[in-house]
């Protein structure tokens, strides 16, 4: 019966799966200090996997996106309610929405969300579908800058590069103000990777 359980986890890892008959017939002339050699060993590789991937850090959503969730809903009822009942026209009521709804994302929420940090991964998760969640996988980050919090623009901006020398750069606004949750993420970064 033991055997039989390693071949299986043998054949799986080794991608024998569905071969046919030829494989499993090799499998069954070794012997069995091979098949459990190679459990220890993928139970092994399976642990350093999970290791790999560690949550180092992770920030919230901002209040500044709530916030504009529920000034959405209040622009839109408020200019709807005033075309329904004819004291606005249709069209105007229409152009008065959307250019309140874009200067309040624009000026307020701006590329609200979340970011993740793991030991190989950066995820960037934004609020609002509209900005297009983003997943930077690497071995190393060897260089990272922040610019946060600059006048008139409520958002950080990263720019980070990796061992394979891939830059990249996103913008985003977390949950503490005035950027220092991007701090706090370039600080981590430095320290993992020696970068003062």
């Amino acid at each position: 019966m033991l055997i039989k359980k390693a071949l299986k986890i043998k054949v799986h890892n080794t991608l024998y799966v569905g071969i046919g008959d030829m494989y499993r017939m090799k499998l069954k002339i070794a012997n069995e200090d091979d098949i459990q050699l190679s459990v220890v060993y993928n139970e092994l590789t399976h642990k350093t996997a999970m290791k790999k991937t560690k949550l180092l850090y992770s920030s919230k959503y901002p209040f500044v996106a709530y916030l504009c969730s529920v000034l959405f809903i209040l622009v839109i009822l408020y200019f709807f309610y005033h075309m329904i009942f004819g004291e606005m026209p249709f069209m105007s009521g229409i152009m008065y929405t959307i250019t309140t709804l874009l200067g309040i994302e624009i000026m307020i929420c701006s590329h609200s969300g979340k970011v993740e940090l793991t030991t190989n991964e950066l995820s960037v998760t934004y609020f609002f579908p509209w900005n297009g969640n983003t997943t930077y996988k690497f071995n190393k980050i060897k260089n990272i800058e922040t610019s946060c919090y600059l006048k008139y623009r409520p958002y950080s901006i990263v720019y980070f590069e990796d061992d394979q020398n891939n830059k990249y750069s996103f913008k985003i606004t977390t949950n503490n103000g005035f950027g220092q949750d991007i701090q706090k993420l370039e600080s981590i970064v430095k320290s993992r990777y020696g970068l003062y």
